[in-house]
Formats: structure tokens, sequence, C-alpha cells
């Protein structure tokens, strides 16, 4: 059965902090959409959890702060670099937060299409 997904989803590797009680651990952010991203994780993520995480946009100084609730998570494999993956329903971010994110994705699609044009010609 094929996922339906009401938002696209954006590739974005991004080194984040997630917040966790009085508790801060290095992810990484794998993909974001208008409610959602996906990360990895060193540490068990559980279903359900309440978070906060603090993402760099390159280019900008100014930590973008969002928070949700875990979707999912699970275990990966043992040879993975990260040995949790989840899933990040978010809380409406603010309009120029969630603007710096779109011009970033925006940003390198656009070097990516001239990337891959240069290399057909």
């Amino acid at each position: 059965m094929k996922e339906k997904r009401r938002y696209l989803r954006f590739d974005l590797f991004l080194d984040a902090i997630f917040n966790r009680g009085n508790k801060r651990e290095k992810i990484k952010i794998t993909n974001f959409s208008r409610e959602g991203l996906s990360i990895l994780s060193d540490n068990e993520i559980c279903a359900g959890d309440d978070i906060c995480i603090e993402m760099n946009i390159p280019g900008d100084n100014i930590p973008i702060t969002v928070s949700g609730r875990i979707a999912w998570s699970q275990e990966k494999r043992e040879d993975d670099e990260f040995k949790y993956e989840g899933g990040v329903e978010i809380s409406p971010v603010k309009n120029n937060e969630h603007a710096k994110i779109l011009n970033y994705i925006y940003g390198m699609f656009i070097k990516k299409k001239e990337k891959n044009e240069k290399s057909e010609k």
C-alpha cells in the first residue's frame, strides 16, 4: 500500500539539537514538509514524546526552533551511522522561520538543478 502524504517532502540534511527535558542531543534532520520532518539519532526516540528541535540554516547565525511530537520511530540496522530514525509532527512554525527554511530548500533545489543542467551539456 502506497503512503499518501498531504504535503511534499523536501530532502534537507541539517545538523540539529534535540531538546529532551534538560538533555541536549545531536541529531540529523533528513527531510522537511509543511507539517513534519524526519530525524536520525544515536539515542532512542519514543513515539508520543513532545520535543523541541533547534536547527541552524547555513548562512544564518540565529537558530530556528520547532516543537512537536514524535509520530513514529524505529531502530535502524546495526551498520547504519545512526541507531534510530523517527518522524516528527511539528507544531505551526512562525512565518519568518518557515520562510527561512523554505528559502534554504529552494536555494538547494536551484543549485542542484543548475548543476544537472551543466552536466547535461
